[in-house]
């Protein structure tokens, strides 16, 4: 697994896609920190990790959509599955390399919250809780990406397959509230799998084990996918 960790994360600095993806994340972060947090002279930074839930699912899978559909295109992958290492393997090596690079985005954001430090005393127990449901949610679209990468040798496909699924996943409260009343339970269900549902508790400082388990279980599953 490690040798695939290496190989991936060193595949990531030799193209453009970690820069380009890097990048994007800290201008949109960076404008949302200024304008919401610096312009308006308040300490609360809840708007940056609000709006950043939307960059998420639009960068995130730059970073996913050649994982696996590459292999394929190019006809390595099945070099890659004789060699000498498990499946499972290849796929945790994978997504680990995708994750360290998605941690250097989030840790923009820390550096964001020690700026602020400088003018008055931020809640950190609330921004630790932001900065764990930006790093799950961050994982889950990882692992959702890396599933679609497996299915296509188009990188375009795999990335905006990952976007479709991502999306729906976060809008399925929003489809929830248009079911009747009469099919609360389809309603309730709906809304417990939305990625937003569980985001927004992180948002608004609540540190619920059940939304920690929520992102868990996503990554859990479309890792086994793959």
């Amino acid at each position: 697994m490690s040798a695939i960790f290496r190989r991936e994360l060193k595949a990531f600095f030799l193209s453009p896609v970690a820069y380009v993806t890097l990048a994007a994340f800290y201008v949109f972060s960076g404008f949302f920190f200024v304008f919401g947090t610096i312009y308006s002279d308040t300490t609360d930074i809840s708007i940056v990790f609000n709006n950043i839930f939307t960059i998420i699912m639009l960068t995130t899978p730059l970073l996913t959509m050649k994982l696996l559909s590459d292999d394929k295109r190019q006809k390595t992958d099945q070099a890659l599955l004789t060699a000498p290492v498990s499946l499972s393997g290849i796929v945790f090596g994978k997504f680990l390399a995708t994750f360290v690079v998605f941690l250097a985005e989030v840790a923009m954001l820390f550096i964001y919250a020690i700026t602020m430090a400088f003018f008055a005393t931020p809640e950190w127990s609330t921004i630790f809780g932001y900065l764990l449901g930006l790093t799950l949610l961050g994982a889950s679209m990882i692992a959702i990406g890396l599933f679609i990468s497996s299915l296509t040798e188009s990188q375009v496909i795999a990335a905006v397959g990952t976007m479709v699924v991502g999306l729906a996943f976060s809008f399925l409260d929003v489809i929830a509230g248009q079911i009747p009343a009469a099919l609360s339970f389809v309603s309730s269900f709906l809304t417990n799998l939305s990625f937003f549902t569980h985001y927004n508790e992180f948002t608004r400082g609540i540190l619920n084990i059940s939304s920690v388990l929520y992102f868990l279980s996503i990554i859990g599953v479309f890792v086994f996918l793959t």
